[in-house]
């Protein structure tokens, strides 16, 4: 029974610490990448932090470095994430 426990108290903290953000900023792309058929664009915040995200392979043909858009994102506390939505500032 303490075996069992156990487990359960490890796969609900393993689960809990997988968590995402949500959020939306102003940002500049400062550029963009693609490694391994992923597709990635690194944005600068109006705060100057920088956070890598994931992007379609149509979506990242669409986008300009060193232009500013209005997005929205999901990430993890690494400051990598996955792009949702994106507007032409």
């Amino acid at each position: 029974m303490l075996k069992k426990i156990s487990l359960l108290l490890s796969v609900v903290v393993l689960a809990a610490c997988n968590y995402d953000l949500s959020g939306a900023a102003m940002v500049e792309t400062t550029e963009h990448f693609n490694d391994r058929g992923d597709f990635y664009i690194k944005v600068k915040n109006q705060g100057e932090e920088i956070f890598t995200l994931e992007v379609e392979e149509n979506v990242f043909n669409l986008i300009e470095v060193q232009e500013e858009y209005f997005i929205s994102y999901k990430s993890d506390k690494d400051r990598v994430g996955v792009l949702e939505t994106i507007e032409l500032k």
